[in-house]
């Protein structure tokens, strides 16, 4: 019985100690869940490193930890070292060392995230092994949370910062719109006062000349302010799709660089010549107006520059080939950035860098592309792939689910004088119907109707090429007139460039830049000269203001209306007796200007001369409907 007792005894401490390591395991279990819910509970907003070592030193009471973040490269420790602890945190995670050490109570591990090492944990007191792999997995997890918050944050602080940029920069461009435009109409009205000496010329051609040029500018800045604001979809919800010929968009381009490109010899393909497809007819002279301007800025004296456009699948695609400078490979991708200049370009002419990055986000805006190859041989070319929305279904409206087999069947316009489409009739509606009449009919007259005085909606018309519109309700009279005028536009025999234009009392001589009434010789600056001659080569239409501004002042301006407006308000007060209450030159509101019509006007004329008591004068004084007023 004696020999029993120590055996007794052996056991006895034995089942204490095995007692002790659960009881301990138990708790360090406890621990790890405790520092697991607080992690969770951690403000990842800050690093989370020296909160993750103190947490895990004050749970498990150990003598010391460190913590080597691998990303950061920062090291965090908590406890008493008698040596720092970085060489030995650091070499633990190069030499992927992971070990218990029970004689020195020290517990190496590499924290991973999967399979890739990303930092490093070194423990100094009592933790099991596998106390001590749950917590290297604890802090990988919380590393990784703090790096996906952190990726959150900063992209969220670039949207807010390109966001309130966007603003900046379209608040400043507005505000510099303002005296430009007082600074132009000045040097404009300068110009008319006359009795000028060369040299006082000289100067206020170099006002206005420097003048525009900032106002190209701050279009520029403008346009990308829009394009880049918000999200990625908002340019393209603001796209105003219209049928647009290829021939006739680069033929716009070009006129719109006027000097420019003077001296450049310019040549166009177009393997298809009848090539038309729907887009933002604007967006895309802008881009092709970036194009061939970096083009005559940096092809050599000399050179041809070549502008192509085709057909590639679902897609047109725009390209502008010149001779120049090579644009090394590494900066093709950059070129189209917000101000970044090419080094091989840089000093070899003027620029700011905003262009590539203005046609950029044009064709962004349309989902496309855009693309430079660039090398001694062949020379520099820039593409842009623009989506074509009438093939990619990218309508809106009851056109866009149209079946293949309906949106290829032609209108029959072969019997009809006119036609009058409701803008809101059932089916496909009163756009695409218009878009269709034009395809195979683009003399026959077409008159829109519509319920909405808003701008859009008439504009759209007009740009698709309607003669004009009607806006509900109206009088039978007007709408029969309407009709009149435009089948009479359709069959009059076409009138040279050059041959003067006789309407009421006006008389306009394209060849020699001159304007008379009553045979007197009106004084028009340039740009009131170009506006009169739009406006009366297509007398008794609507030209919108994005149009009239496009043919006068080139594509980048297309939509400074108020700039606009000044300059009609002068021209008024030359032409009419009374400007507030115009005769000729009318105001459509919210969409453009017309001249009045020859043949109305007469009529106008005439029975105002049956109303009048003999001998009396007709009044100046013209009877206005509400969407035909003076006012700007």
């Amino acid at each position: 019985m004696g020999a029993l007792r120590p055996r007794k005894l052996g056991r006895a401490l034995l089942v204490s100690r095995l007692s002790r390591r659960d009881r301990s395991s138990a708790v360090q279990m406890a621990n790890v869940l405790e520092f697991t819910r607080r992690t969770l509970q951690m403000n990842l907003s800050e690093k989370p490193g020296q909160q993750l070592a103190e947490q895990i030193h004050k749970l498990f009471e150990l003598s010391a930890i460190a913590l080597f973040d691998a990303d950061l490269h920062e090291i965090y420790q908590a406890g008493d070292w008698s040596v720092d602890p970085a060489e030995l945190v650091q070499n633990v995670y190069h030499f992927e060392t992971s070990n218990d050490d029970p004689g020195t109570g020290t517990s190496r591990r590499i924290i991973r995230l999967g399979a890739v090492p990303i930092g490093s944990l070194v423990l100094r007191g009592e933790t099991s092994p596998l106390t001590n792999s749950l917590l290297a997995s604890v802090i990988a997890i919380t590393f990784d949370r703090y790096r996906a918050t952190a990726n959150e944050s900063r992209i969220e602080a670039e949207r807010q910062a390109e966001q309130m940029r966007a603003t900046v920069l379209d608040n400043l461009a507005h505000a510099y719109k303002t005296p430009l435009t007082a600074i132009r109409a000045a040097s404009s009205g300068l110009f008319e006062m006359g009795r000028l000496s060369p040299a006082q010329s000289e100067l206020i051609s170099l006002i206005d000349e420097q003048a525009t040029l900032l106002n190209e500018l701050t279009t520029r800045l403008l346009t990308t302010a829009r394009l880049e604001s918000g999200d990625p979809d908002a340019p393209f919800a603001r796209l105003h799709p219209e049928l647009v010929k290829a021939s006739s968009l680069i033929e716009e381009v070009i006129e719109g660089l006027g000097e420019r490109s003077a001296d450049a010899d310019i040549q166009i393909e177009l393997p298809e010549p009848g090539l038309a497809f729907e887009s933002d007819r604007g967006l895309i002279v802008m881009l092709m107006t970036q194009y061939l301007d970096n083009a005559c800025k940096y092809s050599y004296a000399g050179s041809m520059i070549t502008v192509r456009a085709e057909r590639a699948g679902h897609e047109i695609l725009f390209s502008v080939h010149s001779v120049g400078p090579v644009i090394p490979p590494p900066e093709r991708d950059r070129i189209f950035d917000r101000y970044y200049r090419s080094s091989s370009s840089s000093t070899s002419a003027a620029g700011t860098g905003i262009g590539l990055s203005i046609a950029k986000h044009a064709a962004l805006a349309h989902k496309g592309s855009v693309w430079v190859s660039s090398d001694e041989t062949a020379g520099t070319t820039f593409f842009a792939a623009i989506p074509d929305r009438k093939i990619t279904g990218l309508n809106s409206g009851a056109a866009a689910t149209e079946t293949e087999n309906q949106r290829s069947t032609p209108c029959r316009t072969e019997s009809f004088d006119a036609v009058l489409l409701d803008v809101n009739m059932p089916g496909i509606g009163g756009i695409e119907t218009l878009r269709r009449i034009r395809a195979s009919a683009p003399r026959l007259p077409v008159l829109m109707l519509t319920v909405r005085d808003g701008e859009n909606e008439k504009v759209q018309a007009l740009e698709m090429g309607a003669d004009d519109y009607v806006t509900k309700p109206f009088g039978v009279r007007e709408l029969v007139a309407r009709i009149r005028a435009a089948v009479r536009r359709a069959h009059a025999p076409a009138r040279a460039e050059d041959a003067p234009i006789d309407i009421g009392e006006i008389r306009l001589i394209p060849s020699r830049r001159s304007v008379t009434r009553r045979g007197e010789l009106i004084h028009l600056t340039r740009k009131e000269f170009d506006i009169l001659h739009c406006l009366m080569s297509r007398a008794g239409r609507v030209v919108t203001y994005a149009r009239l501004l496009t043919a006068v002042w080139g594509a980048e301006c297309r939509e400074e209306v108020e700039y606009l407006r000044t300059f009609v308000r002068q021209l008024r007060k030359k032409i009419e007796d009374d400007p507030a209450h115009p005769m000729y030159l009318l105001t459509d509101l919210y969409v453009g200007y017309r001249f009045a019509d020859p043949q109305m006007l007469e009529e106008r004329s005439a029975r105002e001369m049956t109303l009048l008591p003999n001998g009396a004068s007709p009044s100046t004084e013209p009877h206005t409907s509400a969407s035909h007023g003076g006012g700007c």
